[in-house]
């Protein structure tokens, strides 16, 4: 029943498609939105660049001759562990740089090799961009300055004496 001045409810959504900004359907399914779907093809976009990024140096360095040749098992072995450190770099920045250095370490006794050390250095700086931080931790009163007596009942003076004779 509709009151005068009050306008009609919309039209319910046709079963399975969109409702709303919430992006349930009438029948209760839940449906991405598109900012949603774009947002994690971005990501996917953005970790497939990364990979190419990483994987560049390693190929190259093959293909030129710079490192030992290895099998086509250990190449597809080795691009396979740098497409794993690229979709962890986001979320576990640690952990991917954990295991581009234990490939660096499986395919040479050095660290740093020619293949793998641009890689190590990209997640090296994304380890440091998307890391927790160490914050020092807050006090619940003020501190005490330096110059005030330990264990005195008198407050502190605001500033330190012009003298010290």
């Amino acid at each position: 029943m509709e009151h005068p001045g009050q306008a009609s409810p919309p039209d319910p959504a046709p079963a399975g498609t969109p409702a709303g900004p919430g992006g349930a359907g009438r029948d209760g399914t839940a449906h991405p939105t598109r900012t949603a779907v774009r947002a994690r093809a971005r990501r996917a976009g953005g970790a497939v660049l990364l990979w190419a990024a990483l994987a560049l140096p390693a190929v190259a360095a093959e293909a030129l001759g710079l490192t030992e040749p290895a099998g086509p098992w250990a190449r597809a072995a080795g691009l396979a562990v740098l497409a794993a450190s690229a979709a962890l770099a986001r979320h576990r920045p640690l952990a991917a740089f954990a295991l581009t250095a234990a490939l660096g370490l499986a395919t040479a006794p050095a660290l740093f090799t020619v293949g793998h050390g641009p890689a190590l250095a990209v997640l090296a700086l994304l380890l440091g961009l998307r890391a927790p931080r160490a914050r020092p931790r807050r006090r619940a009163s003020p501190r005490r300055p330096p110059w005030a007596p330990r264990g005195s009942r008198r407050p502190a003076p605001t500033r330190p004496p012009s003298c010290w004779c």
